[in-house]
């Protein structure tokens, strides 16, 4: 019976070598998917992201030097609200002719 069982520092080695052949295939694993080897150190180029919101840049040509040019500004928040109300009267003026002009035949 003694003749078939493992030595138990023989399994005691299998299992530390298993453990250790486990651990640098995994590593090998995360390698291969991240790339991390083929990738050059970029830290010498210039950071793209600026910190905070430096100044306000212009929605379209067209409303350059305007209230309305600049994007995320009070100033232009105040002019999209007077452009609306103003757009609303028109619909409701127009609204007004229309009824004013059915009744009237």
């Amino acid at each position: 019976m003694n003749s078939s069982m493992e030595d138990p520092q023989a399994v005691k080695d299998d299992f530390e070598n298993r453990v250790a052949r486990m651990a640098v295939d995994s590593q090998r694993l995360k390698d291969e998917r991240h790339k991390s080897f083929s990738r050059t150190n970029k830290s010498f180029q210039k950071e793209r992201k600026f910190s905070g919101f430096r100044n306000f840049y212009v929605a379209n040509s067209q409303f350059k030097e305007s209230e309305a040019g600049h994007c995320n500004s009070y100033e232009a928040a105040e002019y999209y609200h007077k452009e609306a109300a103003r757009k609303k009267q028109e619909f409701l003026s127009e609204i007004a002719a229309d009824e004013a002009g059915a009744k009237s035949p």
